[in-house]
């Protein structure tokens, strides 16, 4: 049993006042509304989404494009997928371009009919092309890009680097995912010791600066000459200068666009390599492209950057969701006697209910008496002062939407004939409240 002091009767009025200041403060973000998916589309234009009136925020999901494979064999990298929340407010318009995988639709600029993954994939950040022959690297996937109507860029999702040519004796590199450097091709056994080098990927870009390219093949032995590849400036791979991919060297993977774009792997090494005395002669195989960098702003909330799911023809994807401020409807009622006589055991009954739309968290109810002794209650009740009424208080983690909790106020009736006996109650919660006028209740009667 808790046990508190009583009021004087005259001062229910003012406990009633006291209760309707103990209306909450707005809440945290919960409540989230249905999703709109932005597909990529041929070109990557640029495409918009309206915030809607009322929404504090966006859950967003942005997926970059995929990087060609090498010849059908060495395996382009992956875009990245980033997830986060931004702030935003209603009415507020953000622009979307969804990048596509390496020869996508509409990533014809390099388009000779020989080898179409050749072709980056369009983005905002695109991209870059390999050499367009039947020995060259695949070309880099698109970078994902959101903004806001300045410009000003919120979040990338960067695509995966194209794989390197792989030659008849040694495999091509394959390409990086976003935010990862391409591998380096492998070497190519010659006669005795000799050997023709891979070229090393190319580097992924970074938040802070595009990826270098890789560099070209060399030889591991000085019984081997490289008499071809050996001195033009198209063997080692090339560094990107933006948020496009570096375009490929000769064989060498393309690197995908991003926030910063990743450079192109290295040429094979060695080409027509042989022996002093002739002999077996062979290429090293080609560095993949390095992925391009995936990137959200600093306001960005719950981030989680990663290797995206989507496979190559699938292209990026851009998912957004609306979140708006909970909100929970509370109110109080309280029954209690018609009437009563100086010495009477009476009961008042506090229901608090819910009626959403969202669960009312750190629910608190404050209840005074006025012209009652001994008062006790159930449902686990202290004591204290809350919005300048001290009686009891009770406090509650949650309720939820459609739901209520009901206490029981017991006391002795105290007061004498002609006053009234009564109980004041009101109840907040930390979540917005967007009906408050229904907070508080008061009830009083006369003692006969």
């Amino acid at each position: 049993m808790s046990r508190i002091r009583t009021r004087p009767a005259g001062r229910v009025a003012i406990a009633l006042a006291a209760c309707a200041g103990l209306v909450g403060a707005v809440g945290t973000p919960a409540a989230f509304a249905d999703a709109t998916t932005f597909s990529y589309q041929a070109g990557a234009p640029t495409q918009t989404y309206s915030v809607p009136s009322g929404a504090s925020a966006v859950l967003v999901t942005a997926d970059g494009g995929y990087g060609a494979a090498a010849a059908s064999e060495v395996a382009g990298g992956a875009g990245g997928e980033v997830t986060a929340t931004l702030p935003v407010s209603g009415g507020s318009i953000l622009n979307v371009t969804v990048g596509g995988d390496a020869g996508a639709a509409g990533g014809d600029s390099c388009d000779n009919g020989v080898d179409d993954t050749s072709c980056g994939g369009p983005g905002a950040g695109p991209g870059g092309d390999s050499q367009q022959t039947s020995a060259s690297g695949g070309g880099g996937g698109g970078g994902t890009e959101l903004t806001d109507a300045s410009s000003d860029i919120l979040l990338v999702a960067g695509g995966g680097g194209g794989g390197g040519s792989p030659s008849p004796c040694a495999d091509g590199g394959a390409g990086g995912a976003a935010g990862m450097n391409g591998t380096g091709g492998s070497n190519c056994p010659l006669v005795g010791t000799a050997s023709a080098g891979g070229a090393t990927g190319g580097n992924a870009g970074t938040t802070t600066a595009p990826g270098a390219g890789g560099s070209v093949g060399g030889s591991d032995s000085s019984g081997c000459v490289l008499s071809f590849y050996s001195s033009s400036p198209e063997d080692d791979g090339v560094g990107a200068t933006g948020p496009a991919g570096a375009d490929g060297s000769l064989s060498g993977g393309a690197g995908g666009g991003g926030y910063n774009g990743g450079g192109s792997g290295g040429t094979a090494g060695g080409l027509g390599c042989s022996t002093a005395s002739g002999g077996a002669s062979g290429s090293g195989g080609a560095g993949g492209g390095g992925g391009g960098a995936s990137f959200a702003e600093s306001t960005a909330t719950a981030i989680s950057i990663g290797t995206s799911s989507r496979g190559f023809g699938a292209n990026g994807q851009v998912t957004i969701t609306p979140i708006y401020p909970a909100k929970a409807d509370l109110s109080v009622k309280i029954s209690g006697p018609s009437g009563a006589s100086t010495g009477a055991k009476i009961s008042y009954k506090v229901t608090v209910a819910n009626a959403g739309p969202g669960a009312a968290t750190s629910v608190r109810t404050g209840v005074a008496t006025t012209g009652l002794g001994s008062v006790s209650t159930t449902g686990g009740a202290g004591s204290g002062t809350v919005a300048g009424i001290t009686g009891l208080l009770f406090d509650d983690s949650s309720l939820g939407a459609s739901s209520s909790v009901t206490y029981t106020v017991t006391g002795i009736v105290t007061a004498k004939r002609g006053a009234k006996i009564g109980a004041a109650a009101g109840t907040r919660s930390e979540v917005s409240d967007p009906n408050p006028l229904n907070n508080a209740a008061l009830v009083s009667e006369p003692v006969s």
